[in-house]
């Protein structure tokens, strides 16, 4: 059996019990960029059968001297962004991982508890979980939460709050539920922070143009060869378009083709 930690990623399958689908898959992907690898193919024979390889020839070394400057300014603003999609959705990650740990130690802790107590905490527990695994999972993909998680984590708090400890034991039980639930709600926050994007809508604005003149740019710089200057301009573009939508995922974690999986849930609900 996997252990709790290696199931929290998944492998941008379906959602269990989930009515949506993720937002792009592996398959998309792959289309994509083979598409972006085509049609600039298509746009550098349309500039070279316009333009002649001699007026080309004239701006090779002006052209050459921007794309260079640019390029390595696109690279390391590129590079910024691509670290902070991969702190956010391993950030989106960990709080999964430690809200599912808590809720387990929870279920734990109310088992020593009289039943009147902790069968109703318990089953709590169970239906925030599964609530999670059904509702919010889908919602999170947009950026959302689920009014019924958020309602079922009330009604989680305030089975723990209505408990009166009557002995030592239930005391020290009684204020470690406590301290455990005030962990959840703030791995649950954490959680639903995660679920919105990270990079706004003007910085991807500013990748996706400058990306584009990078990429038009390449059309001007003629070669003798236009096969070879074909399968260069394409593997840029196909290379440029895949970082692209690795940023894209990871910006996504719960919706992306790389998502994290809620299937550490399940481990609260089947106790193993």
């Amino acid at each position: 059996m996997p252990s709790a930690k290696q199931v929290v990623r998944g492998s941008g399958r379906e959602l269990p019990d989930s009515k949506g689908e993720t937002h792009m898959n592996y398959a998309e992907h792959i289309g994509l960029v083979i598409f972006a690898g085509l049609a600039s193919t298509v746009g550098m024979y349309v500039v070279r059968r316009r333009v002649s390889l001699e007026t080309l020839a004239k701006h090779h070394e002006v052209g050459g001297l921007m794309f260079v400057q640019l390029g390595a300014l696109y690279s390391v603003f590129l590079a910024f962004v691509v670290v902070a999609v991969w702190e956010h959705s391993n950030d989106a990650e960990e709080a999964s991982f430690q809200e599912s740990s808590i809720l387990r130690t929870m279920i734990r802790l109310g088992s020593p508890l009289p039943e009147a107590t902790r069968t109703p905490q318990q089953l709590a527990i169970v239906n925030y979980a599964k609530a999670v695994m059904s509702e919010e999972w889908e919602t999170m993909a947009d950026g959302k939460a689920a009014p019924t998680c958020s309602r079922l984590f009330h009604e989680l708090g305030d089975c723990c709050m209505n408990f009166e400890p009557k002995t030592s034991q239930e005391t020290v039980l009684y204020a470690e539920l406590l301290r455990n639930l005030g962990a959840a709600r703030e791995a649950r926050t954490r959680r639903l922070f995660c679920a919105a994007p990270s990079v706004s809508g003007f910085m991807w604005t500013i990748l996706l143009l400058v990306g584009a003149l990078l990429l038009s740019m390449c059309y001007f710089f003629g070669l003798e060869q236009r096969v070879s200057q074909a399968l260069m301009v394409a593997g840029f573009a196909a290379s440029l378009t895949a970082i692209l939508l690795l940023v894209y995922d990871l910006d996504a974690p719960f919706g992306g083709a790389v998502t994290v999986s809620p299937e550490i849930y399940g481990v609260v609900i089947t106790g193993s």
